[in-house]
């Protein structure tokens, strides 16, 4: 891990307002254009009222703002994952433990994989895998 602490300036100890901001400008763009997406469905429900359109166009503007949210959570997890200097399993194009085979399988799954595709017996039980 660095031992570069984020959002610290290393010669006073303070604050680094430059990376705040850096930072923040970003999300909060997200976070507007997620709002700004929610609007026009409420808007529209706005104008048609009670009726059932309005309704399902509330319902609309709701998810926009769930998924909305979820992107925004998915977006500060990543960047603080980057800034945090963690590496990404992708940076490297495989596995830390090899290539994958688009499966994340123990040994033993992947003895259990190989046997039925190989028509054989499983775990030694006649009956076969408890699935």
């Amino acid at each position: 891990m660095p031992s570069r602490r984020p959002f610290i300036d290393v010669e006073t100890g303070t604050l680094d307002r430059t990376q705040i901001l850096a930072e923040a400008v970003p999300l909060a763009r997200l976070v507007l254009y997620v709002g700004l997406a929610a609007l026009v469905p409420f808007a529209l429900a706005f104008f048609f009222g009670g009726s059932v359109v309005g309704m399902l166009l509330t319902a609309v503007g709701q998810f926009v703002l769930a998924v909305g949210a979820g992107i925004v959570l998915i977006y500060v997890v990543v960047r603080g994952i980057d800034i945090a200097g963690v590496p990404r399993r992708d940076d490297a194009g495989e596995r830390p433990d090899g290539p994958s085979d688009r499966h994340h399988f123990d040994g033993d799954e992947e003895e259990t994989e190989r046997a039925e595709r190989e028509g054989g017996e499983t775990d030694g039980d006649p009956d076969g895998p408890e699935r």
